[in-house]
């Protein structure tokens, strides 16, 4: 006996699904995964509950179901009225998602292209797409404005620059290795940040450190370089 074969509609809530070897093979276009069923006929997990399906492991060998096409179409005529006005539904649908992304896609690019024209004024070289703090302002997914954004990279282009600030951060991170040490990364970008401003301080004069130094940086260092440069 073969559901698909003697296809009867009143059997759609059989408990259980027999089909023949012909019609159970998995490239069977009259077979459709819970996956499929949900997203081409815009039903839910509800609608499937108690509907006649093959269960089978997926490629993650977890449980999943396979479904007859005429019964999963059958739903849709259902809750849809029919199958013409399923797929008008579903081409709404398809547009609002497109509008969506559009609309995001354009909030985006109004978002980096105002952050790439504020960089840029204050004399760095714009927006960078390798930068965390730049892609996070790209896509709101930070609090931190434009301006906190400028004064961050800034600071880092002095360490990266004026300071031995990256030869400190490779050679904590080579010691915390040895010694199996468990401090975040946060911590260590921060001593390292530290250690080599430091540094800078000592070696360079109040007026190298007055022309090259961020603003930002000289005020939290004022008491510090004031004693190391002290008459």
């Amino acid at each position: 006996m073969c559901d698909l074969c003697e296809y009867d509609i009143d059997l759609i809530n059989n408990e259980s699904l027999e089909l023949c070897s012909t019609c159970s093979s998995r490239e069977s276009e009259n077979l459709l995964t819970k996956t499929e069923s949900i997203k081409e006929y815009l039903l839910s997990s509800n609608d499937l509950e108690d509907v006649r399906k093959i269960e089978y492991k997926n490629a993650y060998k977890t449980k999943s179901y396979l479904y007859l096409k005429p019964d999963i179409e059958h739903l849709a005529i259902i809750k849809h009225d029919s199958l013409d006005n399923m797929k008008h539904k579903k081409d709404e649908k398809n547009l609002k998602s497109i509008q969506r992304k559009n609309k995001k896609l354009l909030s985006e690019q109004q978002r980096k292209n105002e952050l790439d024209g504020y960089l840029k004024s204050i004399g760095l070289n714009g927006f960078r797409n390798d930068s965390v703090l730049c892609d996070e302002y790209l896509k709101n997914r930070t609090n931190l404005s434009k301006e906190e954004i400028g004064i961050i990279l800034i600071e880092m282009n002095f360490y990266y620059t004026h300071t031995d600030y990256a030869q400190e951060l490779y050679d904590n991170r080579q010691e915390r290795y040895i010694n199996k040490d468990h401090h975040c990364e946060e911590d260590l970008r921060d001593s390292s940040k530290h250690n080599a401003i430091i540094k800078y301080f000592e070696n360079n004069s109040i007026d190298t450190i007055r022309r090259n130094c961020p603003q930002s940086l000289l005020a939290e260092y004022h008491t510090r370089i004031n004693k190391i440069h002290k008459n």
